[in-house]
């Protein structure tokens, strides 16, 4: 999994800037890379984004309440 950090390269990327549709699956990220996704400038676009919760987030394995309010 790219975790947090990997979650945060791909926010900081300035080549997505028209993506639209984002998944991201197995990533392994937690509340960082949320919050890394929801201020990124460079993915204003996205109206879609699918996350996969089965082996993602560390939090027992779900979606921590600050993730969840990160990507609101």
């Amino acid at each position: 999994p790219i975790g947090d950090a990997g979650v945060a390269a791909i926010a900081e990327s300035p080549y997505l800037g028209n993506l639209e549709t984002l998944f991201l699956n197995d990533t392994g990220m937690d509340t960082a890379g949320a919050q890394a996704l929801s201020r990124s400038p460079n993915l204003a676009h996205v109206r879609h984004l699918f996350l996969s919760m089965g082996s993602g987030f560390t939090d027992a394995k779900s979606m921590s309440d600050a993730a969840a309010r990160a990507l609101a």
